[in-house]
């Protein structure tokens, strides 16, 4: 499989070259090579766009849009194919079908065939767990404007600490909630979360290890 990066540049010529014609004789053309034909090639293409979350503060701007763009780009400037481009967007764009896209890809491509694949969107990690330890906390309803208080949460060997919360209701902008550890040497590493929000998870927020 091949990935062409193409770079036209344009530059200015001034003046004319001046050609001379050349002769061949009999023995020249006995030396002569002729290469081998080019094997016809395809240029498939995967593009993801999500611009639209669940939720109202994880939304982003333009995502969809951009995929659209480069979607244009290629059928437009690089002559590929409509029908071997997959475009899925927003909503479309599940775990599942970006999956059933590559599947339906590799089924399609041959090794001298080209591909591109494009996303725009949030990024993250994907954690391979060995295990799972749940801490359940119970915090008052609704927060005092004096409340500063701090759970502490330990488990030998955790690398990795994810908090789901059934319930924020803080002043939002005024009050929050901070995930970290204050262990870390470079300081903590946090998430912030304020306003009122119900059933949703923070991000992995990375643990100093044991070791």
């Amino acid at each position: 499989m091949l990935i062409l990066c193409l770079l036209c540049l344009g530059i200015p010529l001034i003046g004319y070259p001046q050609l001379q014609s050349s002769t061949f004789d009999d023995n020249d053309y006995e030396n002569l090579e002729t290469s081998a034909p080019l094997a016809a090639k395809e240029a498939y293409a995967i593009i993801v766009g999500i611009s639209n979350y669940p939720g109202y503060d994880y939304d982003l701007s333009y995502c969809d849009d951009d995929a659209r763009d480069v979607y244009d780009m290629l059928v437009d400037d690089y002559n590929f194919k409509p029908e071997n481009i997959i475009l899925l967007q927003d909503i479309q764009a599940s775990k599942s079908a970006i999956s059933t896209a590559f599947d339906q890809i590799e089924a399609q491509i041959d090794s001298d065939d080209l591909f591109f694949f494009y996303y725009s969107g949030h990024g993250g990690v994907d954690i391979e767990s060995t295990g799972t330890y749940i801490h359940s906390i119970n915090s008052p309803h609704p927060y005092s404007n004096d409340m500063d208080t701090m759970w502490n949460i330990y488990h030998a060997g955790a690398e990795y600490m994810r908090v789901r919360f059934d319930k924020v209701d803080l002043e939002n902008g005024f009050d929050y909630v901070f995930l970290g550890d204050t262990d870390l040497a470079d300081g903590w590493y946090y998430d912030a979360y304020t306003g009122d929000d119900t059933d949703f998870w923070s991000g992995w927020i990375p643990l100093l290890s044991d070791d």
